[in-house]
């Protein structure tokens, strides 16, 4: 399973571990989308996304497919902004609003089962 840095996304490695997948970290060099898709596919690996947070059709373009034992995954997500900004920023509420809007939706598809592509 291909995943970010461990000092990025320390809860999903700990929880992927636990439901015993082979855990490989993305390189340094390695951070943006079409780098780790083609790593991802070049070393036949998979990866952990949420389904709610792209566009269906991403999943078609990427030629990727939901892995059928899905285990129940759930990490706090943080939006770290400068001190004040978040009440003072208008476009700090709009990211935090959507942001929710796009948790929720998530969290709805995900209860629904996985994406067929």
């Amino acid at each position: 399973m291909l995943l970010p840095r461990r000092h990025v996304t320390p809860l999903l490695h700990e929880a992927l571990a636990w439901h015993g997948f082979q855990l490989e970290q993305q390189p340094i060099s390695c951070q943006d989308v079409p780098s780790c898709l083609k790593r991802m596919h070049d070393r036949q690996l998979a990866m952990p996304l949420c389904p709610g947070l792209v566009d269906p059709s991403w999943f078609q373009t990427q030629s990727l497919v939901a892995h059928p034992e899905q285990p129940q995954l759930s990490e706090q997500l943080w939006l770290l902004l400068p001190q004040g900004l978040v009440g003072s920023s208008r476009e700090a509420r709009h990211l935090i609003r959507t942001l929710r809007q796009r948790v929720e939706k998530a969290g709805e598809a995900s209860q629904r089962g996985p994406v067929e592509t």
